[in-house]
């Protein structure tokens, strides 16, 4: 990433903060490296999903551990006192700009960056109501209060504005696509049965990863390795129907990795897959910004996914994968066995999402946007932002 032409002060400090594991959080990764490359000092704070930090992580990161999902009410129990630990911690810590992902953190950054005369970003990545009813009357007391507000999408950016009566000019879009990683594909290095991959988090609610194995039951010899990790009980669940029918040798799981890793994973891979659907009509579906597809592309996977409407605008009608009516197995399942067997189609899609990959969906084109956001901010310095 060249962001040589314009650079920050080499005194700037710049602290963000996330409720979730910052050691496998793309987007915080994506701009750490962002705003690092320019000359700003970085510090990450949040939770981390292992005892100890994993090594050779390139930023400073206070975390402090929390208990893996499978039990569950001790993992409640630690983000409840490890949010009222860091919250309280963040006050006393002294930065120009504080950053924060999602709502959790807003409280003690707030508090920091008035105590301190300092900028604050809201970098949000959820329609807040429909994740969590603290989240959302915390959305509601600070999105007037921050100095920048930053969303993933144009139509959640929208809703946002028209649901706090704020001015969308107010709200700046940085989409969640994925950095240019260097993988050389060739096409000599996608074999006879291509290697199907789901990498990130689900939920079987709503990621019917669940469904897809029914329909990939029926098709032979194809390997499909789950990487990530799974909300509630859905990786049990998971795990029980793998057993149930009888496809252990073609199915298995894989704990997530650190997000500067997980192009060395992909690149072992031929096909992505993202089960995600929308039954139920959400609106941070109905305008999703889902890494993994951008990611998928960047990696050069044509992407297999659910047949929502976003998709299909987004992957089928760009010619970079399939949508699939999970609804209707048969049909499904006939679709995915024409692509597997059409190598010709497979690789021009490959061709396909690594070129869109290149020209419209990466973080280069959206790096620079936080950049440009960043400069103003510091130009504005001293001074109280007014919401008109």
């Amino acid at each position: 990433m060249n962001m040589s032409i314009q650079t920050f002060p080499s005194s700037l400090k710049v602290l963000m903060a996330l409720e979730w594991d910052v050691y496998r959080d793309g987007r915080m990764f994506k701009e750490a490296s962002t705003l690092s490359a320019c000359g700003a000092e970085i510090k990450l704070v949040g939770f981390r999903s292992e005892l100890s930090p994993p090594p050779m992580f390139p930023f400073r990161a206070i975390t402090l551990p929390i208990f893996p999902r499978r039990w569950r009410r001790l993992r409640q129990a630690t983000i409840v006192l490890n949010l009222i630990l860091l919250n309280c911690w963040l006050i006393f810590q002294r930065s120009d700009i504080y950053h924060v992902h999602n709502t959790l953190f807003l409280p003690g950054a707030f508090l920091a960056s008035r105590l301190y005369r300092r900028k604050i970003v809201f970098d949000c990545r959820e329609v807040m109501e429909e994740a969590h009813l603290v989240m959302a009357w915390l959305e509601k007391i600070f999105i007037r209060r921050v100095d920048l507000v930053i969303n993933v999408s144009e139509g959640r950016a929208d809703y946002q504005a028209a649901r706090y009566g704020i001015p969308r000019s107010r709200i700046l879009v940085i989409h969640n696509y994925a950095e240019l990683p260097k993988i050389d594909r060739r096409p000599e290095d996608l074999p006879d049965l291509p290697r199907l991959l789901f990498c990130g988090g689900y939920n079987l609610s709503d990621n019917r990863l669940d469904d897809f194995l029914e329909i990939l039951q029926e098709i032979p010899d194809v390997q499909f390795h789950i990487i990530g990790f799974e909300y509630g009980n859905s990786g049990q669940k998971l795990e029980k129907m793998v057993r149930a029918l009888k496809m252990e040798d073609r199915v298995r799981f894989f704990p997530p990795v650190p997000y500067n890793r997980i192009w060395d994973v992909m690149s072992q891979y031929d096909i992505g897959v993202n089960m995600l659907t929308n039954y139920e009509n959400s609106i941070t579906k109905r305008f999703p910004a889902i890494c993994k597809n951008y990611a998928y592309m960047a990696a050069g996977l044509p992407i297999i996914c659910s047949d929502m409407e976003a998709f299909r605008e987004e992957v089928e009608a760009l010619g970079v994968g399939i949508t699939i009516d999970l609804r209707n197995k048969q049909a499904a399942r006939e679709k995915i066995l024409a692509l597997l067997k059409d190598r010709p189609r497979i690789l021009e899609m490959r061709s396909r999402a690594l070129h869109l990959a290149r020209t419209r969906f990466n973080w280069e084109v959206e790096s620079k946007k936080l950049v440009e956001a960043y400069l103003t901010l510091l130009a504005l310095q001293g001074k109280t932002r007014v919401w008109s």
